[in-house]
């Protein structure tokens, strides 16, 4: 059975995003951190709000690095 760390949260946010400013993921990433989960956060200088190729890659090494 493959089986993932459900208590492991990865955020991700793009430095330049005008829709949600960067700080909401730092203060998001806190409030989790506090109710006990194991967060991952980074912010990306120069990504706006969309998902960069090294987001999608940073992505896909989270999941395969969780799976059990």
């Amino acid at each position: 059975d493959v089986i993932f760390d459900t208590n492991s949260i990865l955020m991700m946010h793009g430095a330049e995003d005008k829709t949600i400013p960067p700080a909401a993921t730092t203060v998001a990433s806190g409030q989790l951190r506090s109710a006990g989960f194991k967060v991952t956060s980074k912010i990306y200088p120069g990504v706006g709000h969309t998902i960069s190729s090294e987001e999608a890659m940073d992505a896909v090494i989270f999941l395969r690095d969780g799976l059990k």
